[in-house]
């Protein structure tokens, strides 16, 4: 079974050539561009050095393979992967990557959604409790457009319409109709302990 193994998957060797070789022409490098990164990363690395490391006539060292693993944004233990192994480790890693960038990008724009509706919230309530004279019947139609805006544009409902939309466009059934309403339950929390940490 071993060498049945070996000889379909090859040595940790022979994969280290084959991954670092398609690991470079993803990147849209060629070996003299590759020979460059690793001499200035301090190791005396020609066109033709790669060149034989990539058709397994130089073996490469521990520390080597480490740097090649930084210049091609993977790691030793992907380039010495079985060739499905590397494509399922580098795909896992690729949706990890971009599910956290998104995660990111929808804690800002609550945050900044936040931020405006405390802005609107201060200009409504000096509309409605001016200091100076303001012609209230000429304020009313915007007024009341900022109210119904102020009500709409909460996290929770962006959830829900976020919900809709993909169950729409897709026809699959998203996380459930309930999210909004166990994200402004898990707001709330936040909001509560944010009370009581000022408090205590």
């Amino acid at each position: 079974m071993g060498d049945e193994a070996r000889l379909e998957w090859g040595t940790p060797e022979e994969r280290f050539a084959r991954n670092l070789r398609e690991r470079r022409e993803a990147m849209g490098l060629s070996q003299a561009e590759l020979a460059e990164r690793m001499v200035e990363a301090g190791h005396a690395f020609h066109q033709q050095t790669i060149a034989r490391v990539e058709n397994g006539t130089r073996a490469v060292r521990l520390n080597e393979a480490e740097q090649f693993a930084r210049v091609v944004n993977s790691t030793v233990a992907d380039l010495t992967r079985q060739p499905a192994e590397a494509v399922a480790a580098h795909l896992l890693e690729s949706r990890s990557t971009d599910t956290y960038r998104a995660h990111q990008v929808v804690v800002a724009a609550i945050k900044d959604l936040w931020n405006a509706r405390i802005a609107l919230e201060a200009q409504i309530e000096q509309i409605e409790n001016p200091r100076g004279s303001l012609d209230q019947e000429a304020l009313e139609k915007p007024l009341t457009s900022a109210k119904a805006r102020l009500q709409m544009s909460t996290p929770e409902y962006a959830v829900e319409f976020a919900l809709m939309e993909f169950e729409g466009k897709f026809g699959r059934q998203g996380p459930g109709r309930g999210t909004g309403l166990r994200l402004k339950e898990l707001l709330d929390q936040v909001k509560d302990k944010q009370v009581t940490d000022g408090e205590s």
